[in-house]
């Protein structure tokens, strides 16, 4: 941030050694991300995400990513993750009548703890057919430590090898271990008893249109981790940004309020109704773009290049960054103001495609985007309807500049019913 606000556009930048060159412009996204992606690589950084990912479709190149490709796309078109809304909506459904009892205006829940129990459990009912119990809470413990120790050895340069034996590389292999173990479980279950129609069974028989191959065991693997950790991680944090966004803004959550109301009148989302929550949708489009669940995309230059007319040489880092994107004051106005009407469908037009990327671009955009946005309209038009959300007064509230947007200090608030 900082750079770019003394540098510009396009800075270069020494880090421990390697060059790095920052690059924030619509038109850098789409050189980088889309006309010379192939230029451009997962390579720095994603070694260490393969630790826990494997070769899923976040870290595959090439051959292997273009097939997982065909094989996934198709069940997360917004038309395919329509097949998980009756499972969001149970579980979102649980967590209210849960929250009943503290609903007095007074006790505190943590939101960014109850959005994680909440995302958590829809992708392990999605994927397994299973509930967060004592079983799959010892499984998200070591989700949770995976992740971290990834982010963390990510953002540093001299990591230490994993061959070496230090208490953090210990327990990554352990948690590791532990949920290779606990995934291999149900993949048995499902090949024993193939009655289920959770995700996990509709993968292991999916094939390649073009070449109909089926994954392996270790690819469905990795693709189950990989879907784990995606669908999970996201959604959490960029819930609880718009829970405290909407507490900061209440002419905004009573438009929210009312869009409901008028369109579901009392009754829980269905297939229909969910597409005519607009106003939802944009609410969280623009809590995404204040604070987008992933700060920056890197990519390593495979051959000497060159954007906007300074040269990228081989083997050197760029970072696209959705969060100085989303914020440059040459894209949009007023850059810091929460304001959902950005993503009315006449001002969208009016923008460039790259100057919105919460979930990537190109052909490489993540997946799991039109699912993300479903369960957060979902779980705005549900929890809206029976309870507001408050901020406890005077808690500090910083963003985490980490590759994540988390809430540093938390978030806790106080539940009210309405009225």
């Amino acid at each position: 941030m900082d750079a770019w606000t003394r540098y510009g556009d396009v800075v270069r930048l020494e880090i421990r050694g390697k060059t790095v060159h920052l690059v924030t412009r619509p038109e850098h996204v789409e050189h980088v991300l889309v006309r010379r992606r192939k230029t451009y690589f997962k390579g720095y950084g994603y070694d260490d995400q393969k630790l826990l990912l494997g070769e899923g479709l976040i870290t595959s190149e090439g051959e292997l990513w273009e097939r997982q490709h065909r094989i996934m796309q198709p069940f997360f078109t917004p038309r395919g993750t329509m097949r998980f809304m009756e499972v969001m909506v149970s579980a979102i459904s649980e967590m209210l009548m849960r929250w009943e009892p503290l609903a007095d205006g007074e006790r505190v829940i943590q939101v960014d703890e109850e959005m994680a129990r909440l995302t958590g459990n829809i992708i392990v009912r999605i994927l397994f057919s299973r509930d967060l119990n004592d079983e799959t809470g010892r499984i998200d413990e070591a989700f949770q430590y995976c992740v971290g120790f990834i982010d963390r050895r990510s953002a540093d340069l001299i990591a230490l090898p994993m061959f070496v034996p230090s208490s953090a590389n210990r327990r990554f292999k352990q948690s590791l271990s532990e949920i290779h173990r606990y995934i291999d479980e149900r993949i048995d279950e499902r090949r024993d008893h193939t009655g289920e129609e959770d995700l996990l069974s509709v993968l292991m028989h999916a094939r390649d249109d073009e070449t109909g191959v089926r994954m392996d065991r270790r690819q469905l693997r990795d693709e189950l981790v990989t879907l784990f950790v995606a669908g999970y991680q996201t959604t959490m944090h960029a819930l609880t940004w718009t829970w405290y966004l909407l507490d900061r803004h209440p002419q905004v959550a009573g438009r929210l309020w009312e869009e409901q109301r008028s369109i579901l009148n009392g009754r829980l989302p269905g297939l229909e109704s969910v597409h005519e929550l607009s106003y939802a949708r944009m609410v969280f489009q623009e809590a995404m773009r204040l604070y987008p669940p992933i700060k920056v995309i890197v990519r390593e230059a495979a051959g000497d290049d060159e954007i906007d007319g300074y040269r990228i040489p081989v083997g050197s880092l760029v970072l696209v960054s959705p969060y100085i994107t989303q914020r440059h004051p040459t894209l949009w106005e007023n850059p810091e103001t929460f304001d959902p009407e950005r993503f009315a469908p006449e001002q969208a037009e009016r923008r460039s495609r790259y100057a919105y990327l919460p979930f990537s671009a190109g052909p490489r955009i993540c997946l799991g985007g039109n699912f993300a946005m479903l369960e957060a309209v979902l779980v705005l038009a549900m929890v809206v309807r029976q309870y507001r959300l408050q901020l406890v007064r005077g808690h500090p509230v910083t963003p985490s500049m980490d590759v994540k947007t988390w809430p540093l200090y938390g978030m806790p608030m106080t539940v009210h019913r309405r009225e």
